[in-house]
């Protein structure tokens, strides 16, 4: 198998390029692997090449946005060897992740995830399709009817995998890096869309398959996902708020030293992430305290809670792409679904005050700390965000990183380490 070294074009997928189709050209089921018939009658989604099936053993996709390093191929197409192995997923960046705190804080929250969950996950037998690269053996994707045509087709055709029988492989390295959005209407559009698609599959699609689906895949795939519900917890404790300002009933928790205990708690708990940031794919660049990633939480839950609304109505919405170019239109998003919240605080507070019982002070400064970061995040709608792309973003992304591999004429991999590197902070 030949590997080319030229690096892919920005927005020019190129993953074809440099495959020896000779030496991919067989299509039956490999010795040894999975004879269980897949539960999916799913077909191929817009875009998919299903005539590509039948002069290739394997497959690469990519959204158009991620550009490859030199080494890709050499880095995931050997475990196909394997002949259990279905498919190959590598880890998923950002280069564009200074071009705004938005996309910092984006990029943030994708940290944990692709380090220490998906490495979890493929240690207990289900890493998960994320569809920003990955690479398929093309055995398994006609067996399983191709891609499904849901949102979530990623997540979903990974769960046929394992119903089929197949085993896939997690790769815990950054060898391909793309586009994340870098204002509110691009973040808040995909994460409403994110959360709808992974949300119906988890209430109306994974009950099917759960029954073929092994033990601990059948656990993690039920517990893959409630990450978007507990971004409710936020909408969850500013009804609460609202509700002990306007009515003065205070749980006891908050007089009787529990809340310094709780803050001590959380102090633990933050040092285990500082811990876990140890072991993050991107090193020092990944590490500190995500704080973007806190403001981003606050920001969205309302749209979360709209997704989880959607899916329990049973609304359809027609697929949409996350915008890759810049917009010249001015977003509200933001203001509309925040400023009644500060709001219903602000009347809730005015009700407590002219009642005749006392406000604890840790309420004064929970309603406070809420309605100044919210008000900071629709102060920010305001400002000119930049275009997502920008090439010397990812020039200057390519040397932060602490190792990058060259590939020369002949072929051969080095791998360049790079000391002069600084934390984000």
């Amino acid at each position: 198998m030949k590997v080319t070294t030229e690096r892919s074009k920005p927005y020019v997928p190129g993953w074809g390029r440099g495959i020896s189709a000779g030496s991919l050209s067989r299509t039956t089921r490999p010795a040894g692997a999975p004879s269980k018939p897949a539960p999916s009658t799913a077909t191929t989604t817009p875009g998919s090449r299903p005539a590509a099936w039948h002069s290739t053993t394997s497959l690469l996709t990519s959204t158009r946005n991620h550009v490859p390093e030199p080494t890709f191929l050499h880095e995931v197409l050997g475990y196909f060897d394997d002949p259990r192995v279905g498919y190959v997923q590598a880890a998923q960046a950002y280069y564009n992740r200074r071009a705004s705190f938005i996309a910092r804080g984006a990029a943030e929250e994708t940290y944990a995830y692709y380090s220490a969950t998906q490495m979890a996950s493929y240690a207990l037998g289900l890493p998960i399709v994320t569809g920003c690269h990955t690479a398929h053996r093309v055995a398994a994707l006609q067996e399983v009817g191709g891609f499904a045509p849901h949102d979530a087709d990623d997540l979903l055709i990974t769960y046929h995998y394992r119903a089929a029988g197949w085993q896939g492989v997690y790769v815990p390295k950054i060898r391909a890096r793309g586009l994340t959005p870098v204002d509110w209407a691009g973040y808040l559009t995909q994460q409403r869309r994110w959360a709808r698609s992974v949300l119906d599959i988890k209430f109306r699609r994974y009950p099917r398959l759960a029954g073929h689906l092994p033990r601990q895949a059948r656990v993690l795939g039920f517990l893959h996902g409630l990450y978007y519900l507990q971004g409710l917890t936020t909408g969850i404790g500013i009804g609460l708020l609202a509700s002990m300002l306007a009515s003065g009933a205070v749980p006891q928790f908050l007089t009787d030293g529990t809340l310094w205990r709780l803050l001590g708690l959380y102090a633990a708990m933050q040092m285990a992430e500082f811990y876990q940031q140890r072991f993050f794919l991107g090193g020092w660049n990944e590490r500190g305290l995500h704080w973007r990633a806190g403001l981003l939480q606050l920001a969205k839950w309302p749209y979360v809670g709209l997704a989880l609304l959607e899916v329990l109505l049973g609304r359809r919405h027609a697929y949409g792409i996350t915008r890759k170019v810049r917009t010249s239109a001015p977003s509200a998003m933001v203001i509309r679904a925040h400023l009644p919240v500060v709001m219903l605080l602000g009347l809730a507070w005015l009700t407590g005050v002219s009642g005749r019982g006392a406000i604890p002070v840790a309420l004064h400064l929970w309603t406070a700390g809420t309605v100044v970061a919210t008000f900071a995040l629709m102060w920010t709608e305001r400002g000119a965000f930049p275009a997502p792309y920008d090439p010397q973003l990812r020039a200057c992304e390519a040397r932060r990183q602490p190792n990058r591999v060259n590939v020369d004429a002949g072929g051969s991999v080095q791998t360049v380490r790079n000391t002069g590197l600084a934390s984000d902070g």
